[in-house]
């Protein structure tokens, strides 16, 4: 059999892989014991920071273009938590606390979850639920 989409495909997975080994590691994997300490009180800054955002969305969208089957739940919130403490970091947000910024980050779970599942208005209850 011939696959003319094969070599693409097979660059889409390696660009994927190159950039979670060199770029950024701690976007490998799900994401959700990541968010598990953290919400225990472990904050590791380069879990949920920009380099991660960049490369968990960019390695999804190629892996997702490669018709390969990748859970989409914990991805989901990962990405939904990362953009949340990058949020955080705006001067508009400064006057929270780290309680807030966790109940600000849990929200954004909760949207990331209901994203990943297929509900448009997941973002909505995101904005509800902060009151921001």
């Amino acid at each position: 059999l011939h696959y003319p989409l094969r070599r693409q495909r097979q660059m889409c997975i390696r660009d994927s892989v190159l950039m979670v080994k060199f770029l950024a590691p701690h976007a490998a994997g799900s994401g959700i014991p990541a968010l598990i300490s953290f919400f225990s009180g472990v904050y590791k800054p380069k879990v949920l920071g920009f380099r991660t955002l960049f490369v968990k969305v960019t390695g999804l969208v190629l892996i997702y273009a490669t018709s390969m089957y990748v859970g989409k739940e914990g991805p989901s919130v990962h990405i939904a938590c990362c953009v949340a403490i990058l949020l955080m970091r705006l001067p508009f947000f400064a006057r929270f606390r780290l309680n807030q910024v966790r109940s600000f980050v849990r929200s954004f779970v909760d949207g990331g979850s209901q994203r990943a599942n297929g509900w448009m208005d997941g973002w909505l209850a995101v904005w509800l639920r902060t009151g921001v």
